[in-house]
C-alpha cells in the first residue's frame, strides 16, 4: 500500500479508481484493494485546498531537541502546503478501524507523537496540521492534529519524553554503524557516527 500511495501521489494528481484496478491487477491483493478505495476520498492531492505541485512524499525530516540532546527523525508519507502553512499525512493500514480523538492519539501513538512535535517545531516550515489517516477494510478515518494546539503539542512532547527516557536506559541495542550512516539525516548529530 505504501509503495502504491507514493507512486500515484508523485504524479501529482489525486488517486482514482482506475488506480485502485491497476494495484489489484498488480498484486491481487483484495484487502489492499478495498483500503486504497477508501483512500480515494480523503486524498490529499483531492482536496481543492492543497498547494499544486507542494506535494513531497516521504521526506526526511531531523531536529535535535536540545534538552534531551536526542535526534528526532521523522519520514511522513506526504508532506504539501495548504494556504501556506506546512501539512503532514501519514497513512496506517489497520486491520480494524477504531476512531481516536487527537488527544487520544498521541497519547497512545508514540509516532503520531513524535510527528506532532517535529511539525510543531518549525522545521519544516510554518506548521498547519498533522493529519493521521487510517484505512481499513471496514472503514477510513482522518484524525487531524493542529499543530498550534498547546495542549495536544504538550501531550505529544509527553508521550515521546516518557518513550524516549525508556530508549535511553536501553544498553542492550547500541547503534548500528554502517554503510547507511553516510546518507543519514541524523550524521550530523549523532555521537556515534563515522
Amino acid at each position: 500500500m505504501d509503495a502504491w500511495l507514493r507512486g500515484n501521489h508523485i504524479r501529482g494528481v489525486p488517486c482514482a479508481e482506475a488506480d485502485v484496478d491497476r494495484f489489484l491487477a498488480e498484486t491481487a491483493d483484495e484487502l489492499g484493494a478495498v483500503m486504497a478505495r477508501r483512500h480515494l476520498g480523503i486524498c490529499p492531492l483531492a482536496d481543492a485546498e492543497t498547494g499544486s505541485g507542494t506535494l513531497v512524499t516521504q521526506t526526511d525530516v531531523a531536529a535535535l531537541d536540545a534538552g534531551s540532546r536526542v535526534l528526532l527523525v521523522a519520514r511522513p508519507d506526504a508532506t504539501y502546503q495548504r494556504g501556506g502553512a506546512v501539512v503532514w499525512r501519514e497513512t496506517k493500514t489497520r486491520t480494524t478501524l477504531v476512531p481516536r480523538a487527537a488527544q487520544q492519539l498521541v497519547e497512545t501513538d508514540v509516532t503520531a507523537a513524535l510527528y506532532l512535535i517535529l511539525l510543531a517545531s518549525g522545521t519544516s516550515g510554518t506548521a498547519d496540521t498533522l493529519e493521521w489517516e487510517e484505512l481499513s477494510v471496514d472503514g477510513h478515518g482522518l484524525t487531524v492534529l493542529p499543530a498550534d494546539d498547546e495542549d495536544l503539542v504538550e501531550a505529544a512532547r509527553a508521550r515521546v519524553s516518557a518513550a524516549v527516557a525508556d530508549l535511553l536506559s536501553d544498553s542492550v541495542l547500541p547503534p548500528r554503524i554502517g554503510a547507511g550512516c553516510a546518507a543519514c539525516a541524523a550524521r550530523r548529530w549523532c555521537p556515534d557516527a563515522p
